[in-house]
């Protein structure tokens, strides 16, 4: 078990580097260009990331290529994930 787990958290760590080399994937979806060499990265998670663009388009990438997403979309992946990062890009929020 400790081996699978060594190798999963090594390749996580391959793909993280690989984003933060700005891994290059582009696509063009309802006819706008989403670009990772173009676009800040707002989260790296394991094996998926979410960017956003110059135009504050945000999508997120994984093996399954990308996906745009909307603000609502984002704030609710972000508010799970990471939720530094959701305070850095909406701003803090009420404590329960």
């Amino acid at each position: 078990m400790a081996c699978i787990t060594l190798v999963i958290e090594e390749i996580s760590l391959i793909w993280q580097w690989q984003h933060k080399e700005r891994q290059k994937m582009k696509a063009i979806i309802n006819e706008k260009l989403y670009d990772t060499t173009t676009s800040e990265v707002v989260y790296i998670g394991n094996m998926e990331a979410l960017y956003k663009t110059r135009n504050k388009a945000y999508f997120r990438t994984s093996s399954e290529g990308i996906q745009p997403m909307g603000i609502e979309e984002v704030k609710e992946y972000l508010g799970i994930k990471d939720v530094d990062a959701y305070i850095k890009e909406f701003g803090s929020v009420d404590i329960a």
